[in-house]
């Protein structure tokens, strides 16, 4: 399609000059644009589409002379979506798959019931004690410091705590920190002229008979 227009050039470069002497000759290129506001109403694929395009053509000023700019070829395009039917079908994986898998799932229950009645999955008292240790290290890591103590604090009398966290609780109470030995696991807390300690159990499947004392072997006669 095409649409006639005119456009003042004449009118048009004045008022260009007019305002850049205004704006104090700010540096930048001038441009005119004649723009064409399109209003598209009608039928794809036998779809009805109505739609607004702007398209703009360029007027190049140089010298005082002026010439539109090439617009090259446009191209507008459209998508249109349409819903079909179709039959669902499931592949043999999903045919026998789900059963498979149902079935595989309620004997791994069963196992699962059986192994619990036989008491075979129970935490043993070890393991709950080292759970329960481990817990505590971690929610208790900030008032705990890693340092060798001298060995004249080793010859404190000594009280004993039953679990890190009543030693934290303790050392709380009293305004020190816990002490952990960096060789060990065990852990102190110096105050008034006691040691006290707590040593955590072994690990379930580590080393369970040692108690931190020292042991002294008798020569064989």
């Amino acid at each position: 399609m095409r649409v006639p227009f005119e456009l003042d050039m004449n009118a048009t470069a004045n008022r260009t000059e007019q305002i850049t002497e205004r704006l104090g000759n700010p540096p930048g290129e001038t441009q005119v644009l004649v723009r064409a506001v399109v209003d598209l109403q009608g039928s794809v694929n036998g779809q009805q589409v109505e739609d607004v395009r702007n398209h703009t053509l360029a007027v190049g000023l140089q010298g005082g002379t002026y010439r539109p700019t090439e617009m090259g070829s446009m191209t507008n395009r459209y998508e249109s979506t349409q819903t079909v039917t179709v039959d669902r079908t499931y592949g043999p994986l999903r045919s026998f798959g789900g059963p498979a898998l149902l079935l595989g799932s309620l004997v791994a229950l069963g196992g699962l019931a059986y192994v619990r009645s036989q008491d075979r999955i129970e935490l043993t008292p070890a393991e709950r004690e080292r759970l329960a240790f481990e817990d505590d290290r971690n929610d208790f890591d900030e008032w705990i410091s890693e340092i060798q103590l001298p060995a004249d604090a080793f010859d404190l009398p000594r009280a004993e705590a039953q679990s890190l966290s009543a030693l934290v609780d303790f050392a709380i109470d009293t305004d020190n920190g816990v002490v952990e030995d960096p060789d060990e696991e065990a852990y102190y807390v110096v105050h008034d002229g006691y040691l006290y300690t707590y040593r955590p159990p072994a690990e379930p499947d580590g080393d369970q008979s040692g108690d931190g004392s020292d042991a002294t072997e008798e020569p064989e006669e």
